[in-house]
């Protein structure tokens, strides 16, 4: 004990020199970034979980955007699930609560060194200690004006979808103080509550900065069938989006060819009044992701449907009959640079 008293008064004598606190054992455990296409001729994809981070963009303010409704969400490596029995904890000197940094018993600078009867280390089981907790996933949420913040799972459990907001951000003193993420089923999340509510999802090819992939390979590993490979999935579906067709449709090029003179189908999946013009009714395709048709007829302007938006399945139940004449009509077939929706 008095070994221990010495220790501790002359780590007491070093922090009033130097007028700076003990560094926290945590900042050893710093997330670093996972190398990415370090393979040798880039012939196979990496199996670790990304880290890049992805970028997510708010659901609304269409075409009013700012930094601020653009987010890169990146998960952070989570530091060691804490093992052993830290509710008895015990080497002597206090139970894991007295390692906490800043307890009045002073046993934080002892985590690494102080070893009970069974063998174990605090720093292994207590995580006060900082190098071990409960393995909750930890990601940080930076927007492209430079504005960062911390996400902590809650629950004490992976499996929760609510993660804590940090103090960090400068929405926790208005409220925003627990977010809600969606994952898929790799793990990967694809969604989550920002400040004010509003919904924030991972980016379309077309949003996701700095490119929509991560890697030039991302053709080839996509021909190699990595895409739908069990290892390699998770992988491929947050660093090739573009390459495994991955994109959001409503936001990738949209292309339409004019057919003059001729009406699609008798059906719809959607029909719009007073759309006012053939490029109107294209618009309004564009930004429904399941048409793949629409016509555009004003003789029906009057109080009545105008446009009609249409989809692969209507074109194939009605087959032959599907492209009429109509001498007043105008419509259009349209093509996405991807046909997957995430």
């Amino acid at each position: 004990m008095a070994a221990r008293a010495a220790a501790i008064a002359l780590l007491a004598t070093i922090a009033a020199v130097t007028a700076a606190p003990l560094a926290h054992r945590a900042a050893s455990t710093t997330a670093t970034a996972t190398p990415v296409g370090t393979h040798p001729v880039g012939m196979v994809p990496p199996l670790a979980r990304h880290r890049r981070g992805a970028e997510f963009v708010i659901d609304g303010y269409n075409g009013n955007k700012n930094d601020w409704h653009y987010a890169t969400i990146k998960e952070v490596n989570p530091i060691p699930t804490c093992a052993g029995h830290p509710a008895t904890y015990d080497a002597g000197y206090g139970s894991c609560s007295t390692y906490a940094w800043g307890h009045k018993s002073q046993n934080f600078p002892f985590c690494a060194q102080d070893i009970n009867t069974a063998g174990e280390v605090a720093e292994n089981v207590c995580r006060e200690c900082g190098a071990c907790d409960d393995g909750r996933r930890v990601f940080t949420w930076e927007n492209r004006a430079g504005v960062k913040w911390t996400l902590t799972q809650l629950g004490g459990t992976r499996a929760s979808n609510d993660f804590d907001v940090g103090t960090d951000c400068p929405y926790y003193a208005t409220g925003y103080t627990v977010a809600t993420a969606k994952f898929d089923n790799s793990g990967n999340m694809v969604a989550i509550t920002g400040p004010g509510g509003y919904q924030y999802t991972i980016g379309s090819c077309k949003d996701t900065s700095p490119s929509k992939d991560t890697s030039p390979w991302c053709p080839t590993w996509q021909r190699a069938g990595y895409c739908a490979h069990a290892a390699y999935k998770p992988w491929m579906a947050t660093n090739c989006r573009s390459a495994c067709g991955l994109c959001d449709k409503r936001n990738v090029p949209f292309t339409c060819t004019k057919d003059h003179g001729i009406q699609y189908g008798s059906k719809a999946i959607n029909a719009h009044k007073h759309t006012g013009s053939y490029e109107g009714c294209m618009k309004k395709c564009e930004l429904n992701h399941k048409c793949t048709y629409f016509t555009y007829s004003p003789q029906y302007g009057h109080g009545a449907s105008d446009c009609w938006l249409k989809d692969d399945t209507i074109a194939k139940a009605e087959g032959n009959s599907f492209r009429k004449k109509n001498s007043k009509a105008t419509s259009g077939k349209c093509t996405r640079t991807v046909s997957s929706v995430l």
